[in-house]
């Protein structure tokens, strides 16, 4: 019968990643050691996600522009579509991208950068075009709920405690789990009971 040893180290934690590793080293073999990883686990089907969500962070992009840019109507569903988010504010629509990451569903043809200036403050915002209308997009609906989290975790953390680190992780993998993944992508993503 072999013995080993189990080690679980959490290497380290920060609010867009918890990184933990367990490896199972097996004695008995003068010659070699193994290392066993354990099946695929929430923890990292949430990794997955994570990387899947730093490459869809909204940012403005300049190409590939769509032939013929925006039109009058648009630019007034725009403004209808963020007039809750900018009261009043200035507000610059980039040129018009065609294509959108999978996550704003297949419906989602071309993309927008906003930028609105008030108070001010910059403010930078990402319109997907969804079934014919401009609108804040699933995975720019996720960002800013994030940043909403970041927000309060910056408040929460005045208080120093375990639970409110503890509550911060929770609600952290919460969020990740949210976040909108696409079909084909899902599949990858799969944790064994």
């Amino acid at each position: 019968m072999k013995t080993g040893v189990l080690i679980i180290a959490v290497l380290a934690w920060s609010p867009m990643a918890i990184v933990t590793t367990t490896t199972v080293v097996c004695a008995g073999d003068t010659n070699t050691q193994r290392a066993v990883t354990d099946p695929p686990s929430r923890q990292d089907r949430l990794d997955k996600i994570e990387q899947r969500i730093r490459k869809t962070k909204p940012h403005r992009r300049d190409t590939p522009a769509r032939s013929n840019n925006i039109s009058d109507e648009e630019i007034r569903e725009i403004q209808y579509a963020v007039r809750d988010i900018f009261p009043h504010a200035l507000v610059n629509i980039s040129t018009v991208v065609t294509g959108c990451p999978c996550e704003d569903g297949l419906k989602c043809t071309d993309q927008v950068w906003l930028t609105a200036i008030k108070d001010g403050h910059t403010y930078e915002l990402q319109l997907s075009h969804i079934d014919t209308k401009w609108v804040i997009g699933p995975i720019q609906q996720w960002w800013l709920e994030y940043k909403k989290w970041e927000l309060q975790l910056a408040l929460d953390r005045q208080q120093k405690s375990f639970e409110v680190d503890k509550k911060a992780m929770m609600d952290h993998d919460e969020l990740i789990e949210r976040f909108p993944v696409c079909a084909k992508i899902s599949k990858n993503f799969l944790v064994s009971p």
